[in-house]
């Protein structure tokens, strides 16, 4: 595992994000602000691997994609879900 995460480590920004767009499940967003700029963080998920691409809207770019094992990364997005939603 631990050499499939640095092979994509490697990979260039643009790389990572066709990988993940491509064979990546996706799960959920959540938005968050780091100074003054605000991110939509969507997360996605394949195998054992979490992945999150990081988005500025207001300058349109891909500031940071993220990935990691760590299955505590879903309960950033916990807040985002609305159960309301699924009731049949």
């Amino acid at each position: 595992m631990k050499h499939q995460n640095r092979r994509f480590e490697q990979l260039s920004l643009e790389r990572k994000c066709r990988y993940i767009l491509n064979r990546c499940t996706f799960i959920a967003t959540r938005l968050e602000k780091q100074g003054k700029q605000s991110f939509r963080i969507n997360l996605y998920h394949r195998g054992d691997f979490y992945y999150e691409i990081w988005y500025n809207s207001e300058y349109h770019y891909i500031g940071e994609v993220r990935i990691t094992q760590n299955r505590s990364i879903i309960n950033a997005y916990a807040s985002g879900v609305q159960l309301h939603s699924l009731d049949c």
